[in-house]
């Protein structure tokens, strides 16, 4: 299990917790299904990492589940800043389909409408990094462009050794990267009914939310550069 498979494992496991301690406050909803459901996922998913001896199906199927929560989050803000910005919700749409193609398909389309190429001429340049700076102003990192082309560079790599890899391991791999994709779904659903159920108690809802963020990737430090004498 890699690093971010081990992350969507921590979030799955702060949620259900959650959700199992705090039961009575949802008991009129689907909330306990969808509990249930995370909670056979996450043990399919302790069972998966024993068994894993190799392959690197789980590292593609997961590297696409940071991609389409990077998407959605896109996507949202652009419909929040389209409020404003005639038309700028139009050039972030949502994927036609959740499956892999769509969502590279829909990655690169982002991608092009924000970052800068060698062929841009001053208006270009000029918009897309309007466009970056409206992002950012909307609580997104000052590097996001930039990591979502890095994120969408590690897929294509992934799906390469996917394809040359050994068939050592890989049901087990491959089923890591399944099951993080359906836990992802699972607390999709409890994080709306939970929305829902405190949206008048923002105690809750906080606590809520911090039971179910995922954490980001730690940022990798650059290299000192060398004093010079």
């Amino acid at each position: 299990m890699d690093d971010s498979a081990k992350r969507h494992f921590d979030q799955f496991v702060r949620t259900r917790d959650f959700a199992i301690d705090n039961a009575g406050d949802a008991v009129a909803t689907n909330a306990a299904l969808h509990t249930d459901k995370l909670a056979k996922i996450i043990t399919n998913l302790t069972k998966a990492k024993a068994s894993q001896t190799g392959g690197s199906a789980a590292t593609r199927q997961v590297l696409l589940a940071a991609l389409q929560l990077d998407i959605h989050d896109i996507n949202r803000t652009a419909h929040a800043i389209g409020q404003e910005t005639l038309g700028f919700d139009q050039l972030f749409p949502t994927p036609k389909q959740r499956n892999p193609a769509m969502l590279l398909t829909t990655a690169d389309t982002y991608i092009g409408n924000l970052v800068a190429t060698t062929t841009d001429d001053a208006a270009t340049l000029a918009a897309k990094l309007d466009r970056q700076a409206k992002f950012i102003a909307n609580g997104f990192a000052a590097d996001f462009a930039t990591a979502l082309v890095a994120l969408r560079a590690q897929i294509d790599a992934a799906k390469t050794s996917e394809n040359n890899a050994d068939a050592v391991g890989e049901e087990n791999t491959a089923a890591i990267g399944r099951l993080v994709n359906e836990g992802i779904k699972e607390c999709t659903f409890l994080d709306a009914i939970f929305h829902n159920v405190y949206r008048g108690n923002p105690g809750k809802l906080g606590a809520w939310v911090c039971a179910n963020h995922l954490e980001r990737a730690p940022k990798k430090k650059k290299a000192a550069t060398p004093a010079q004498s």
